[in-house]
């Protein structure tokens, strides 16, 4: 049953007083959206910050004032859940008003726009990372996986500070749109089922940053929910090439996940490119083609598949009107 609140028993008079204490102590703003507020014209009510079935408390520490219109528009979610959905819509619309997508990065920077590279030392089969943060060393110690069908992939698992990770948008560009859902889906408390993805590169000084590569949603909800570490599968100086080659069959080919076709041709894209684009500097452009680099003894049957994501994201963007003839012709599979 649904508890009734104190609200409902308010005078006038008293319901008066509460809206001006709240006012003052808002900053005169909406609580939701940060809106200014004029109460002598804008219509306003006041509702709980967390919502009593949330086990939130019934008095003036929970209770909120909001425009009118934000709170009507809000359904059941209560008055917390919803400022970080209005946080989230306000970064999101901000990078869509410039025409760039926004991505993981983009909310990583909104929250965090000063973090730190790790420090990096291995002991027999354990991972020590070492970064300042403010005036505070952090040291974090995982235990170092090694893959039993490939030894020379080395992995850690652990919970890991926002404030000492990036992106990686080479290996999965997937921008962020539709992330309310996920967002409430923490807001409630619901655990993260399965770890963000990885990429550790150490370089010669024994440092580098960790970038997310997969699982940007539940990572960029977590953020607007406000937590502090994030569920993470990190690859150390892994192959980079085989990594992306790997993330984009689980999206595609094996339908693991849902992958938007845009990005199914980038990541496709930028495969075919790392290879290309090395063998067109090494020959002329009469003599080298994307069909002649396909018939090379060294290129593997995947970059047939390639070739179709690297031209179709090319024509997206411009590359050439010559393309496009190719393109018109190319739903079927190549035959070379």
């Amino acid at each position: 049953m649904r508890r009734k609140s104190k609200l409902n028993t308010l005078s006038q008079e008293e319901r008066k007083e509460l809206i001006e204490r709240l006012y003052r102590r808002q900053g005169g703003r909406s609580y939701i959206s940060g809106k200014e507020i004029n109460l002598s014209v804008d219509k306003v009510e006041i509702d709980h910050i967390v919502s009593l079935d949330r086990g939130g408390i019934d008095n003036e520490s929970n209770w909120g004032l909001v425009l009118e219109s934000e709170n009507r528009s809000k359904g059941n979610r209560d008055l917390q859940l919803m400022r970080y959905i209005y946080d989230f819509r306000k970064h999101r619309d901000k990078y869509l008003s410039t025409k760039r997508d926004f991505t993981f990065g983009d909310a990583l920077n909104e929250f965090y726009p000063r973090r730190y590279k790790v420090k990096v030392q291995m002991e027999d089969n354990r991972i020590i990372l070492v970064s300042r943060w403010k005036d505070e060393t952090i040291k974090l110690e995982y235990p170092l996986l090694v893959d039993e069908l490939d030894r020379n992939i080395k992995s850690f698992i652990g919970m890991l500070p926002f404030n000492i990770l990036f992106h990686d948008s080479t290996i999965n560009p997937r921008s962020i749109v539709d992330l309310e859902p996920m967002i409430e889906e923490f807001y409630n408390k619901n655990p993260q089922l399965f770890p963000s993805l990885a990429l550790l590169e150490i370089n010669d000084r024994g440092e580098g940053e960790i970038r997310v590569f997969d699982g940007q949603h539940k990572a960029a909800a977590q953020l607007y929910v406000r937590s502090r570490n994030l569920f993470v599968r990190v690859f150390v100086n892994a192959d980079k090439a085989k990594i992306k080659r790997t993330n984009f069959r689980a999206h595609t080919l094996l339908a693991q996940i849902h992958f938007p076709q845009l990005i199914s041709d980038k990541v496709g894209h930028d495969l075919f490119k790392i290879e290309f684009e090395p063998y067109l500097e090494e020959v002329d452009w009469d003599e080298g083609s994307e069909l002649t680099f396909l018939k090379m003894e060294n290129i593997s049957d995947e970059y047939r598949g390639y070739l179709s994501n690297w031209l179709k994201y090319r024509v997206l963007i411009g590359d050439n009107a010559e393309r496009h003839k190719i393109l018109e012709n190319f739903e079927k599979p190549l035959h070379l």
